[in-house]
């Protein structure tokens, strides 16, 4: 059994926080009033990071214990106690200075005038990244020149200012009053700073919801849950951010069941763009289920339906008639009053149509004659006709607005109209 001469340990005060008598006990610590011997080198100022995680700052050395051959550090520090380690049981790394650092703490322990603070300050400047590696010492001998001569080009330069209107100003300052901050090493306009964090934000919200909606069409692709399950689930990622990327899919889903569920993840938000996201199902999907089913989500409490009404109009000015039918309905069916006049208007249309009959260029077209004689014609004639058609749906979209059933005469329609819209406020009364 070892015995240890307890009686060499310092007072409590002496004693590192992470030393334990635990660790004095096992032997691996030796604490005394002097240096021990066999020590090879002169004192170093650093530190030593123990495996506990605890710190000891000093003079340090290192070397070898000639009997067992065991590497120890050895720790004098300030208040003249000295701690010996055992490097490999209770040591993580010895942290010393550089011959860089060295050099600079030896100079600049003679530093007393300007001149000896001008020539660390240039020493530091000089030195391989010495702008970074010695930021702290730099800016102390900036200021303690500054002290001596207030207007000090070098040390003003170094410490950031910059001459305007015969003052000097430090940077931070004049680019902050004028509306800038700092990017590194240059400057950009706050303004500019606020929107490319709020575009980052807004990237990072887009790439969550991408993941989300593929998360959702995983499930949807395997079954994994009903349409009520997951109408909610898509629900719970609807907002603005996901609206295009949920109307992209829906453009690209084949299935118009799954269209249908993913209307509600749009109708589920407010506003123009989600209101002419449905407009656009309502008048372009190919399935009728579809469709009814954008145009019952327009008519929720959160869109107005006199707008929704009018983006319906724009499509009066189609070349198609199957266009001006069904934003009929939808105009009914929202109950856009406003629109009357243009309902009227397009009532009855004339459409300019590919003609199903016409051959084309080239082909032979057989012919017969009054008596009985056959031939062949050369294909052509005209490939398109003109037809005026009456427009059913706009009829029943009047009837539902106006009460009116004046079928499709067109200039009866517009007599009544301009008649329900004069309003005489002329009073012939003699009294």
């Amino acid at each position: 059994m070892v015995h240890h001469d307890l009686s060499r340990i310092p007072k409590r005060s002496h004693i590192p926080r992470c030393i334990t008598m635990s660790c004095l006990a096992s032997a691996l610590i030796i604490i005394c009033d002097s240096p021990a011997t066999g020590q090879s080198e002169q004192p170093i100022s650093g530190r030593v990071v123990l495996k506990s995680g605890g710190t000891l700052a000093g003079k340090i050395t290192e070397g070898k214990n000639p009997d067992n051959g065991r590497a120890y550090v050895t720790v004098i520090k300030n208040d003249g106690s000295v701690i010996k380690l055992d490097r490999s049981r209770l040591v993580r790394k010895v942290e010393l200075p550089n011959s860089i650092s060295i050099e600079y703490q030896q100079q600049a322990a003679k530093a007393q005038s300007a001149d000896d603070h001008r020539n660390l300050l240039n020493w530091c400047l000089e030195q391989p990244r010495g702008k970074r590696l010695f930021q702290s010492e730099i800016e102390l001998h900036a200021n303690h020149i500054l002290q001596s001569l207030p207007d000090d080009k070098q040390a003003r330069k170094v410490l950031g200012f910059e001459r305007e209107d015969g003052a000097w100003i430090q940077k931070d300052q004049f680019f902050g009053e004028h509306g800038y901050t700092r990017d590194g090493t240059s400057w950009t306009p706050i303004r500019a700073a606020q929107m490319e964090d709020r575009q980052n934000q807004v990237d990072e919200t887009i790439a969550d919801r991408k993941a989300s909606l593929r998360k959702w069409q995983r499930a949807v692709r395997r079954n994994e849950a009903s349409f009520d399950d997951l109408t909610k689930a898509l629900l719970k990622f609807s907002d603005q951010y996901s609206l295009p990327l949920i109307e992209a899919a829906a453009t690209r889903e084949n299935n118009p069941d799954i269209r249908a569920v993913m209307l509600e993840g749009i109708g589920s938000q407010t506003g123009t763009s989600a209101m002419r996201k449905l407009v656009k199902f309502a008048m372009e999907d190919p399935d009728d289920f579809v469709r009814e089913r954008a145009l019952t989500l327009l008519g929720q409490p959160h869109y107005d339906a006199q707008a929704a009404s009018h983006a319906f109009a724009e499509f009066f000015a189609s070349k198609k008639n199957v266009d001006i039918q069904r934003a009929a309905h939808a105009i009914g069916e929202l109950g856009g009053t406003s629109l009357i006049g243009e309902l009227i208007e397009v009532l009855v249309t004339t459409h300019t149509e590919k003609n199903p009959n016409a051959l084309g260029p080239g082909r032979l077209n057989p012919t017969f004659t009054r008596d009985g004689g056959a031939g062949l014609a050369t294909g052509g004639g005209p490939q398109t006709i003109t037809i005026t058609r009456q427009n059913d749906r706009v009829l029943n979209a009047l009837r539902v607005l106006t009460d009116q059933n004046l079928d499709f005469d067109v200039d009866q329609w517009r007599q009544w109209n301009i008649k329900s819209n004069t309003h005489h406020s002329i009073s012939v009364r003699a009294d």
